[in-house]
C-alpha cells in the first residue's frame, strides 16, 4: 500500500534549494554517527538535543529503512540534482502514519546518492503532502536511546502546530 506524493511547486523548490545550499557547509548528516557504545556522553547529549529540536521543528518524524533513490536533473540548474528517496516506514513518530514514504532532497550536482538500508530516524518537512529534506541534522541513528528521545519530544508537542522552524 503506497502513498501518492505530489511534486513540489517550483517556488517551493527554489526556496528549498536556497535553504539546503546554505546548510551545505555543515557536514552532511552531522548527527548520524557510530554505534551508540562508541559515543562519548557529550556526543550522545548533543545528538539527543539535536533530535529533540528536529522533531519539534518539523511536521514529520519516523523510523525508516531506505529502499531506493532516484537522481534527477533540476531543470535550468546545472549545479544541482534532485534526489528522491524511497523508504519503508518502520514506525511513525510524528505526522500521518504510512507504510512507506518518498521525499525530495536537493544537492550539489556531483553528490553521490547513497542508499543505506540500516534503520534511521528522519525528520522531514511537508508541502501539500509532499515531503522534503530540511537539511543537515535530520537523520539520526535509530537506537533505543534516541528513539525514546524522539517519542518523548513528539508527545509534548501541540497537535495544532503549524509553524516549523526547520521548514522554509
Amino acid at each position: 500500500m503506497g502513498c501518492q506524493i505530489n511534486l513540489l511547486n517550483s517556488t517551493l523548490m527554489n526556496q528549498m534549494k536556497n535553504y539546503l545550499f546554505l546548510t551545505a557547509c555543515i557536514p552532511f548528516m552531522v548527527f548520524h554517527t557510530h554505534a551508540i557504545g562508541s559515543l562519548t556522553k557529550e556526543q550522545l547529549d548533543a545528538q539527543k538535543m539535536a533530535l529533540s529540536e528536529a522533531v519539534v521543528s518539523t511536521p514529520y518524524s519516523a523510523i525508516v529503512k531506505h529502499t531506493d533513490v532516484e537522481v534527477l536533473p533540476v531543470p535550468d540548474d546545472e549545479t544541482s540534482s534532485k534526489h528522491v528517496y524511497h523508504a519503508d516506514v518502520i514506525e511513525t513518530i510524528r505526522g500521518k502514519k504510512r507504510n512507506n514514504i518518498r521525499y525530495v532532497m536537493y544537492v550539489h550536482h556531483d553528490e553521490e546518492a547513497i542508499v543505506d538500508d540500516t534503520p534511521v530516524i528522519i525528520t522531514l518537512c511537508e508541502d501539500h503532502e509532499a515531503h522534503y529534506w530540511p537539511g543537515s541534522g535530520s537523520e539520526f541513528e535509530a537506537n533505543s536511546t534516541l528513539t525514546e528521545v524522539a517519542k518523548a519530544s513528539a508527545a509534548n508537542i501541540a497537535k495544532d502546530q503549524v509553524q516549523f522552524s526547520h521548514c522554509p
